[in-house]
């Protein structure tokens, strides 16, 4: 699944929990999120994190960040 700004992570994983067979980090959410995320994704441990300022120059990305939840 792919996110772009609907919700908390947390509220979206409510939503979607069910809905993917869990397996070792094959299946998984991407979300696209801005600000700071650090209280958002302290639920979810294996979580990873892009900072998409490290690959776009331009303004929109200086607080972009694209996070991996992997569905385990």
């Amino acid at each position: 699944m792919v996110t772009r700004y609907v919700s908390k992570i947390n509220i979206i994983d409510s939503w979607i929990k069910d809905k993917f067979k869990k397996c070792n980090y094959k299946n998984g959410s991407l979300y696209l999120k801005g600000g700071n995320i650090d209280k958002e994704i302290s639920k979810f441990p294996y979580s990873i994190v892009y900072p998409l300022n490290n690959y776009f120059e331009e303004k929109f990305f200086e607080t972009k960040k694209i996070i991996w939840i992997p569905n385990i």
